[in-house]
């Protein structure tokens, strides 16, 4: 026999906490299968808006992960990509919805969750995406107005031409590393769908409206607070490379317009990518982490004949601290990122 669902917050907290703590097999299997069909239950947005409140990193990482069965298990959303009068949400409950998500993320930011919280309610961000491109058009526009300012951006707000790279130039690292998650969450998921298909119409149309601003975002990420690099500035410049990285390898091969701003965003960032990452991440780090640097550079600057030139300019600069890297290093790390 199943055991009950949980009815309260507190009965939910009390079964999420339970899976950290030793038990014996059959009862985490036990607690695992009533959690999953609270996630099905049509309570469960509730009890997941409830769980993100919660001071909790794993019950808050709970919350949305929820967030995400719900989106991936009410099927019927999907009709609502042609706004089909069967579904048993209106084009308000879906403008709702997006709101509080972003509502959310920007909550979880501002309490100081995890980054496992934040990267999944980006997650779930990207699933919203998905299921209603229609009802979020300038995504990474909108999302990045949201968390600068602090409060859930109405959709007609960004869509007048703003100056978008001066707005995100004094963003906070934080906001900008969320916004930069979702980019690359974006991109890694969209990879993954069928972009022919009935259910996914439009799809690659909305994706490419939105190709500037994650160029704009990256470029504005990148050089964050550059004056005072710290580890989690480190950290985001990584991300920008793989988010950058994998943009550039999924749309190489779309359409040419597509492919001119992510080239013109790379040929802009060259030499300045090259820069920061040896002087501000080079010059304060370890070999291992220039070796960490190297994978997720290594595809995007082989297409690019200047970025061998870029890296051993700013390798072999006279102002890099060359007490604290070796030339091998320096040669080794060239070598790993183009052959």
């Amino acid at each position: 026999m199943d055991d009950e669902i949980p009815s309260t917050t507190q009965q939910t907290e009390a079964l999420i906490l339970a899976l950290y703590e030793p038990a014996p097999p059959e009862t985490i299997a036990r607690i695992q299968e009533t959690l999953h069909r609270l996630q099905r239950a049509p309570s469960a947005w509730c009890i997941a808006r409830d769980l993100l409140s919660y001071a909790d990193d794993k019950v808050k990482f709970f919350g949305a992960l929820t967030l995400i069965v719900k989106l991936n298990t009410e099927r019927h959303f999907q009709s609502l990509l042609t706004l089909n009068a069967s579904s048993s949400l209106s084009v308000d409950d879906i403008s709702e919805l997006l709101q509080n998500l972003v509502g959310w993320l920007i909550e979880s930011l501002t309490n100081g969750s995890s980054a496992m919280v934040i990267r999944k309610l980006c997650s779930a961000l990207v699933t919203f995406f998905l299921y209603f491109p229609k009802q979020w058009e300038l995504c990474i526009r909108h999302l990045c107005c949201s968390l600068c300012e602090g409060v859930p951006a109405s959709q007609e707000s960004v869509l007048s031409p703003v100056n978008f790279s001066g707005f995100l130039g004094d963003a906070d690292p934080r906001k900008l590393h969320a916004a930069v998650w979702f980019c690359g969450t974006l991109v890694d998921e969209a990879a993954k769908v069928e972009m022919n298909s009935a259910t996914h119409s439009g799809l690659y149309e909305i994706l490419m409206l939105n190709v500037s601003d994650a160029m704009a975002l990256m470029t504005s990420a990148f050089g964050c607070n550059e004056s005072s690099p710290t580890f989690r500035n480190v950290d985001l410049r990584r991300d920008v490379i793989i988010c950058l990285q994998a943009t550039f390898m999924t749309l190489r091969d779309t359409d040419s317009g597509a492919q001119e701003t992510i080239d013109h965003a790379v040929s802009h960032l060259g030499p300045f990518l090259a820069q920061s990452i040896i002087r501000n991440v080079g010059g304060n780090a370890s070999r291992s982490e220039l070796d960490r640097l190297s994978e997720p550079l290594k595809k995007m600057v082989s297409h690019h004949l200047n970025a061998r030139a870029w890296l051993e300019q700013a390798l072999f600069d006279p102002s890099f601290p060359s007490q604290q890297v070796s030339r091998e290093a320096k040669l080794i790390f060239l070598k790993k990122v183009i052959k």
